[in-house]
């Protein structure tokens, strides 16, 4: 039987191929068959990981009579399958052409998993991957623009009709005290506005060996099978294997494939534009502690990279949300800085057609926000402030 996982993230740069290729190879060395099927429009992030320059992708396939096993490359214990161009092309296929590729990729019924490694953000290839498999897996860090996308791209699977739980991953975070303010957060916002369901899968900590690792196109897991990002990537192996799920039946592969085929062939559904009432929450109350975002320990104390320094919150430790920001305490800076941001949040319920639009604006906030004096208190992107001020 095979379990099919798709790995995601809203926002790029957040590590999505990096911790697919290493929880592949973990799967792998505790006997599992895995294929990796790098649905990402191309293999540069894993050629870049692994310093590999495929021959065949999937779109020699099914334009060049060419096998599949043909195309599928063996690597360091798991097969990858190259995606390339041919991903975007499986929306045009012919009935003939759609015939020959499920009863080509039906062979793939002997892995014990599939996983998708897809493009961030909400494309049409991506939401039908999503669809499709048996399991999501988000990737979000601690960076406002990266829950801002993910937070987009549940809002659009749940417009098309999503039904499962969607696995969060905070990845690159310093320790777990953070890891579990991030997730909160995300969490909060997304139960109070989203008719989607998450859950966390777990962190991966900042490890200045994930960097090291790229730069020698070998993966971490293999070079420091001890590092803190190691530890995390199997501590999230042994969740994923601990949890029950319904597999795939093997002579149903082909269903599986029928019906992603059908996804990529059906535009996806539009948000609606009209303006969402949504009535004022309560005060925020105390969430208990994720006790899935505790383990591994944390990192060692070790100066993390000018590119890990991210987002210095000072959170008040009886809630999940930062201290709010007093008129009498604030600047007239930090104050308009905050009414700028206000409108912003509401344009997320106006539809697909103004995403990239509002959070050009998000990041156009965040970065007056970063130029800000040192010495001043920085604001953190807080979703919930936002969505109850934007009815008023």
């Amino acid at each position: 039987m095979s379990r099919t996982i798709t790995i995601t993230s809203g926002k790029g740069g957040v590590g999505k191929t990096s911790i697919s290729l290493n929880l592949a190879l973990h799967l792998a060395s505790l006997g599992h068959k895995v294929c990796l099927f790098d649905a990402d429009l191309g293999l540069a992030n894993i050629n870049i990981l692994l310093g590999i320059y495929p021959k065949y992708t999937i779109s020699d396939l099914i334009f060049s009579n060419i096998e599949l096993e043909d195309i599928i490359l063996h690597e360091r214990g798991i097969d990858i399958l190259p995606g390339s161009s041919g991903v975007e092309e499986l929306a045009n296929l012919s009935k003939p052409q759609t015939h020959k590729l499920i009863q080509s990729l039906s062979a793939l019924s002997r892995y014990d998993f599939l996983i998708f490694d897809t493009s961030a953000g909400i494309s049409e290839n991506v939401i039908s991957f999503c669809l499709s498999t048996s399991e999501v897996f988000v990737i979000i860090t601690d960076e406002p623009t990266s829950l801002t996308d993910a937070y987009s791209l549940l809002k659009v699977l749940g417009a098309n009709g999503f039904s499962g739980t969607a696995k969060i991953i905070v990845n690159n975070i310093k320790n777990p005290a953070t890891a579990k303010q991030v997730f909160s957060k995300f969490k909060a916002a997304v139960t109070k506005y989203l008719d989607v369901s998450i859950a966390p899968l777990g962190p991966v900590y900042s490890d200045q060996k994930v960097t090291e690792a790229v730069r020698r196109q070998d993966p971490f897991i293999h070079l420091w099978p001890e590092s803190i990002a190691s530890k995390c990537i199997k501590k999230l192996g042994e969740r994923l294997l601990r949890e029950t799920t319904t597999p795939l039946e093997e002579d149903h592969i082909s269903s599986f494939w029928q019906k992603c085929l059908s996804f990529f062939k059906t535009p996806i559904k539009t948000l609606q534009k009209e303006k969402i009432s949504i009535p004022t929450p309560p005060p925020a109350q105390p969430e208990p502690a994720e006790k899935e975002m505790e383990t591994p320990p944390p990192p060692e104390k070790e100066s993390p990279p000018p590119s890990e320094q991210r987002l210095p919150a000072k959170a008040d430790a009886k809630t999940d949300y930062p201290p709010a920001i007093h008129k009498d305490q604030a600047t007239p800076e930090s104050l308009a800085i905050e009414h700028s941001l206000i409108p912003i949040m509401e344009m997320l319920s106006e539809g697909i057609a103004s995403i990239s639009v509002e959070l050009q604006l998000i990041r156009s906030a965040i970065e007056k926000n970063a130029r800000r004096p040192e010495h001043e208190e920085k604001i953190l992107l807080d979703f919930e402030a936002f969505l109850k001020k934007r009815d008023k």
